[in-house]
């Protein structure tokens, strides 16, 4: 069983999400979602948040999956079939 959850909300929303993905997982549970585009490196604002540089995010969203007590099975770039959307696979510990 996984939970498929598309992440298009504010950057500090993503990150409580995380939380919420813990507490409704049990262990050995797939989790998939998708961030934004990488296009580009450039600082911008997302709503009211800044954004991050895609690169950044990306170390984020990892370091937020270990803090939670996930394992990054596997990610896709800039999938076609999703909006160019990067999409995670992870998995609770």
């Amino acid at each position: 069983m996984g939970l498929l959850v598309p992440l298009g909300v504010q950057a500090a929303r993503e990150r409580r999400m995380f939380s919420v993905f813990r507490a409704h997982a049990a262990p050995r549970v797939a989790l998939m979602f998708t961030s934004g585009p990488a296009h580009g490196e450039g600082i911008g604002r997302l709503e009211a948040d800044p954004s991050l540089p895609r690169k950044s995010r990306r170390a984020e969203y990892r370091q937020l999956l270990d803090g939670h007590d996930f394992d990054v099975i596997a990610t896709v770039a800039e999938d076609r079939t999703c909006g160019r959307s990067r999409i995670w696979l992870a998995q609770r510990r």
